[in-house]
């Protein structure tokens, strides 16, 4: 049975359309879905296994919730990928691979300070906590293994030998053979 659709009032009911189209959407929106479903998961090293049945669990739920009105699968979403990648490196061992033991917050370390680039041919950073020359610090690039750099010599904005970096959002020069992604975090280890 056809029906004339208003298309410009929207549809707010899917199975206005009829079984042909609805099918049509749905095979569509799971093949788009589906991607995404397998392919975050193997970007960030998650289970695909479990995302799948996350996906599915939650589709049904769906599916129950709106009263199959709506053709839909729910996936993964790429939005988070960038958030993820800055917290990963966090979570990682020397090895690369994830090591969330906990669900618990242990604070022990402090972000000493953002990478905003290279100036004066010296790393740009904007100072987050109280950070002194000869500081071991833990870098931490987005996608990259974490690694230790001593802080050996610290300048202010007018290129002056400084021995500590005390002031919010304070510009510090730092001399280092090693180039330092921008936007990478410098943590400290405290207590």
């Amino acid at each position: 049975m056809q029906q004339n659709i208003d298309y410009s009032k929207g549809i707010y009911d899917a199975r206005q359309l009829g079984t042909g189209r609805m099918l049509i959407l749905g095979i569509q929106h799971m093949f788009a879905m589906f991607g995404a479903t397998v392919l975050v998961p193997l970007l960030t090293g998650l289970s695909v296994s479990t995302t799948l049945l996350c996906a599915g669990l939650g589709t049904l739920l769906f599916h129950f919730i709106t009263k199959k009105k709506v053709p839909a699968f729910l996936g993964s979403s790429f939005a988070y990928l960038g958030g993820f990648s800055i917290v990963a490196p966090m979570l990682a061992d020397a090895d690369g691979n994830l090591t969330v033991n906990s669900g618990g917050y242990i604070r022990g370390w402090d972000v000493a300070a953002v990478c905003t680039g290279e100036g004066n041919g010296m790393m740009r950073l904007s100072q987050r906590n109280r950070f002194f020359r000869g500081e071991t610090v833990s870098v931490l690039e987005p996608g990259e293994v974490p690694y230790d750099l001593t802080l050996s010599e610290i300048y202010n904005e007018d290129m002056e030998p400084i021995e500590s970096a005390p002031h919010a959002t304070m510009t510090v020069y730092l001399k280092t053979d090693r180039k330092i992604k921008e936007g990478a975090f410098l943590r400290v280890k405290r207590g």
